[in-house]
């Protein structure tokens, strides 16, 4: 039976794997084609990276789908870093609830500009199969690279 430390002793090996791989970009065309074809069937986590700084790490059972969602405008629910960028550009912004904030049309324009800056972030991902394994990583990742984006409060 796997332990609890068997999930921990390979923490290591997919971060080393996840911050050394090919960075992909979804900002052209070509880019977001060729970033599909890349994690078609993948299940993981992935990193957005601006420049060089960690901005938020996620986790997918279909990587292809997940990543393309941050870099569309029209996948509000989904798009989570741009809409919480977008939260963080005006203080009025982190006032009121997420569904109330998509009637304001100034944070609708904000969140557009945002989705723009996203698509230019760096993605990198590592394939982790097992959920009990891709669960902690994302954790893991977030805490190891200190992304300010990730939260662990529940909704």
């Amino acid at each position: 039976m796997r332990t609890f430390q068997d999930v921990i002793d390979v923490l290591p090996e997919y971060m080393n794997t996840l911050t050394h791989c090919r960075p992909m970009r979804m900002n052209t065309r070509a880019e977001r084609v060729e970033l599909g074809r890349r994690l078609e069937g993948l299940s993981g986590i992935y990193v957005l990276y601006e420049g060089n700084r960690p901005m938020y790490v996620g986790r997918s059972a279909n990587l292809k789908e997940r990543v393309s969602e941050h870099g569309r405008a029209g996948a509000k629910e989904n798009a989570t870093l741009a809409f919480n960028l977008t939260r963080d550009s005006s203080p009025e912004f982190r006032l009121g609830t997420r569904e109330g904030l998509w009637f304001d049309s100034r944070f609708e324009r904000q969140f557009k500009l945002e989705i723009e800056r996203v698509k230019q972030m760096i993605v990198r991902v590592v394939e982790v199969t097992d959920s009990i394994e891709q669960t902690v990583f994302e954790v893991y990742a977030a805490m190891t690279l200190d992304t300010p984006y990730n939260t662990f409060d529940t909704h």
